[in-house]
């Protein structure tokens, strides 16, 4: 076992010598530049004008506190996702744990009383929180016009914004952001591993030197692995160097570590969509372009999806690639986003593995 370790790991330094003095590798860590300049440039304006008010449900988690009357009108007013709770002490302890961004309280909620109706808001101080409370107090104030026209006398609507102290996801000022273009990125990085894994395995058959490499004690199997891992072996490596530039230029991602493991994850994926389209296509052109297909079909999801497709998905879009990303950087470790992560991580090395079996047997069988 020792041995076979010490001829992959050979395999991959050579490998990723050759990967360094391309290029287009070069060329492609300098468009992802471009593109986190972009990303911190736009923050401010990019969001508003994309969603306005129209925070994709999978992003945001609203609490409410009041009577029934109240929950079943804002339950219907949001379109959203929301967890209704009978003590506001237990809501704001799952607000504080970073489980909601929002919660709404109303304790005396009767629309056709004659006191005053007041609502308090509590939220957090990032820009879907910020979106989210847009939207409210929209409802909130539409609202108050019916009831002011439905009373004899005017009462007033009261809005409180409260912020409480000590939340550790205000460190994220922009998470809204991260939505849109962080995905994007993200498997932008990502998705390099396919298109490598195409270059370096064709360059060997070009020049005929896979056939060298494999009359030594290097097993085919063995061979697919090596080139693999060099390819993956730089996600990580870019991803936190990307990780750290956005730190320094004041976007903090959370959970960063379980976002590295990731990418090496959606890496196996992605080299071994290039080892069947190598299998299909049988030369290096013919096979990026169907790379290019199935990176299509990946990045078509990470396009805003409808809130009526994402409820009707249920718990399948905490495996969406485009969610799972988002909720990782801007929120906390939810049972459902856990359970998301490992089920992709289990289907990710099951892909890799057959793959690779299938490659060393049918490809260079």
């Amino acid at each position: 076992m020792k041995k076979r370790l010490r001829r992959i790991a050979v395999m991959v330094g050579k490998d990723l010598k050759k990967l360094i003095r391309e290029k287009s590798f070069g060329l492609v860590i300098l468009s992802q530049l471009i593109v986190i300049s972009l990303s911190i440039t736009a923050f401010n304006t990019f969001p508003a004008v994309f969603y306005g008010e129209n925070v994709p449900s999978a992003l945001v988690s609203v609490a409410i506190v009041g009577n029934n009357a109240f929950y079943d009108f804002m339950t219907t007013s949001l379109n959203l996702d929301v967890y209704r709770y009978d003590s506001l002490e237990t809501a704001l302890i799952h607000f504080k744990n970073g489980r909601h961004n929002a919660i709404i309280f109303c304790k005396d909620y009767y629309p056709s009383g004659r006191k005053p109706i007041v609502i308090d808001i509590y939220a957090k101080e990032d820009i879907p929180s910020s979106l989210l409370i847009s939207r409210i107090k929209r409802i909130l104030e539409d609202k108050e016009k019916k009831i002011r026209n439905d009373r004899i006398k005017e009462y007033p609507l009261e809005i409180k914004l409260l912020r409480i102290p000590d939340i550790p996801s205000t460190e994220i000022p922009s998470s809204i952001i991260y939505s849109l273009l962080l995905p994007l990125f993200f498997l932008s990085t990502v998705a390099i591993s396919g298109n490598l894994f195409i270059n370096i395995f064709t360059m060997e058959v070009e020049n005929k030197t896979i056939d060298i490499i494999l009359s030594t004690p290097v097993s085919r199997l063995d061979f697919l692995y090596s080139k693999s891992i060099s390819c993956i072996i730089l996600i990580p490596l870019q991803l936190s160097l990307w990780i750290m530039t956005l730190s320094a230029g004041g976007f903090t991602l959370q959970n960063a570590p379980l976002l590295i493991l990731l990418s090496i994850l959606y890496g196996m994926v992605f080299t071994s969509l290039g080892i069947f389209s190598i299998y299909i296509a049988k030369n290096r052109d013919n096979a990026q372009n169907i790379l290019t297909i199935f990176l299509v079909i990946v990045f078509i999801f990470l396009l805003p999806l409808p809130d009526s497709f994402i409820k009707n998905l249920g718990f399948l879009v905490n495996i969406i690639p485009a969610y799972l990303i988002t909720k990782l950087a801007c929120s906390g470790l939810g049972t459902c986003t856990i359970t998301g992560f490992l089920i992709t991580a289990v289907a990710s090395i099951l892909i890799f593995w057959v793959s690779h079996r299938f490659g060393s047997n049918y490809l260079l069988g």
